[in-house]
């Protein structure tokens, strides 16, 4: 963290950067934790970085609960000390606005997703929303076929990509500012 705060102020004083550092950098590197730093070390590119959400919801009804949110390889990938936290971290960095979560929509490509789907921490999640069970059926209002309209929890995967703003990739590139030899 140290490291990144004297990049900036580097940064700062290097009369051709210094047009490209915002500001806030100051006050939003004094806002993150090591972690989050950490994972901001990863944005060599602007994205997308999946992200997966698995919820549990009625079959044919609204959502009920979130079991697993915002998970991720980007923790283990930028080698956070904390991984539970890093959806946590993920909030914070688009609060912050170097980051936006976009929904991906059905026609889009989905296999950079697989790897997520397929770890054991998805898995878990789904097995735990499946083996839920339903209010008992006396409380639930029949159909007229005498189904229970319904009344089955299912496993609901919500997959959203992270991507770097401007604003993010302009701190990233401040942050990792490395003069040119001979520069002043």
């Amino acid at each position: 963290m140290r490291e990144r705060y004297l990049n900036l102020l580097a940064a700062a004083m290097d009369e051709d950067t210094a047009a490209r550092v915002h500001p806030a950098f100051l006050n939003i590197l004094r806002q993150l934790t090591p972690d989050e730093v950490r994972l901001i070390s990863l944005f060599q590119h602007d994205g997308p970085y999946p992200l997966l959400t698995v919820g549990a919801r009625y079959k044919f009804g609204g959502p009920l609960s979130t079991e697993l949110r915002h998970f991720s390889r980007l923790g283990e990938g930028a080698g956070c000390e904390n991984l539970a936290r890093v959806p946590l971290y993920v909030d914070n960095l688009c609060r912050l606005g170097l980051t936006e979560l976009r929904p991906v929509r059905i026609a889009d490509d989905t296999r950079m997703f697989r790897p997520l789907e397929e770890s054991a921490e998805v898995k878990a999640a789904i097995a735990r929303v499946e083996a839920r069970q339903p209010p008992p059926l006396a409380s639930v209002q029949k159909n007229d076929d005498g189904g229970d309209g319904g009344n089955v929890i299912v496993a609901d995967l919500q997959r959203k990509a992270l991507y770097v703003t401007s604003f993010g990739r302009q701190f990233y590139e401040a942050c990792e500012y490395r003069p040119e030899p001979g520069a002043r």
